[in-house]
Order: C-alpha cells, then structure tokens, then sequence
C-alpha cells in the first residue's frame, strides 16, 4: 500500500506507473532488508515486467507505448543490446535551427530511455550528449532550452544536475514528431 501511495501522490504519468510500482515496492523491500521475489538489481533497469511484455525489445516498447509500427520507430531508434537503446536518426531528419533541433533530440532521448522503461527521470547529461553528438548543442543557451519545453517536460534540480520527464503532452509530441520524421501518418 505505501509503494500505491507514493506513486499516487508523486503523480506519476498512467504510462509510467507499472515501472514506478515495480522500483517502490524493490525499494521499499530493500529498505526493510528484504529481498524483492525474482529480481536481481540492475540500476535503471526495472526489475520485472508482465509476462507479455517479457521479451520485447527497447524498440518494440516504444512503438507500443506511442502506437506506431516497430519497423518505423526502427527508423529513429535501435536496441544496444544490453537492454538500452541509441538514437540512429540521420542529422538530416533533425531541424536545421540549434533550438528546434535541441528540442526534438531532447524529446528523443528523453522518449527512449523513458518509453523503454529505463528511468523515469533522464537528466540533461543524455540530452547534450546527443546535442553535441548532432553538432545542435549551443552552450550559452542549451538550459533556457529545455526549460522552453515546460509544455512537453517536467523538470527537477538544476544547473548540472537537471533531470526532465516527459508529462503526457510530451509523450503526444514525441509521437507527432516520430511520425513527421518516419512519414507515418
């Protein structure tokens, strides 16, 4: 019951709660030195997934969880083998403009390592990653950037330490642009 009551009063996103449950009650269960049944520890990794999820790939995940095909989703994303996944968009999908693209690659990061139930927080060290990784990472504004997207990210900490999730119109957008960048309708 405290793991429901935490989920209920953090808020978590209805998409996100199977996950949030699952690392309260491994935390709770650790707390009281137990160990949680069938889990082995892996960091960010959630512990367990329902029996029709086991099997399905980072990929496969996301494409359910926005409703588009895994062979589209393929297009923008790829599993890295070790339960994760990489963005393998071309730069020439992604906007010429550094604030646009900035935007669109921090709603692809933070869309793959929370669609595939990686984290629920991702902190803005991923994003600029990918920003500089793209050439679309300008210093002086990539902060006022992200904070721009309070439309499609929750935000917690910040300067170095700042983490964003997307809220359920980020998960909207991350669709619409998915689908722009694929040509799916």
């Amino acid at each position: 019951m405290r793991a429901q009551k935490a989920i209920e009063e953090a808020k978590i996103s209805e998409d996100l709660r199977e996950v949030a449950f699952q690392q309260s009650v491994e935390l709770l269960s650790r707390e009281a030195g137990l160990a949680a049944i069938g889990s082995a520890s892996t960091g960010a990794q959630p512990s367990g997934r329902a029996a029709d999820e086991v099997g399905e790939s980072a990929v496969q995940k996301i494409a359910r969880k926005v409703g588009l095909p895994p062979t589209s989703i393929g297009e923008i994303y790829a599993d890295d083998g070790q339960g994760g996944v990489d963005i393998v968009a071309g730069v020439g999908m992604l906007d010429n403009s550094t604030a646009p693209a900035t935007k669109q690659l921090a709603l692809l990061v933070c869309g793959a390592r929370q669609l595939a139930e990686m984290e629920q927080w991702t902190s803005s060290k991923e994003i600029r990653k990918r920003c500089v990784y793209y050439g679309r990472f300008d210093p002086a504004n990539f902060a006022k950037t992200l904070r721009a997207m309070d439309e499609s990210l929750s935000f917690k900490g910040k300067g170095q330490q700042l983490e964003v999730r997307l809220h359920q119109r980020g998960i909207e957008r991350l669709k619409t642009l998915l689908a722009t960048l694929t040509g799916v309708n």
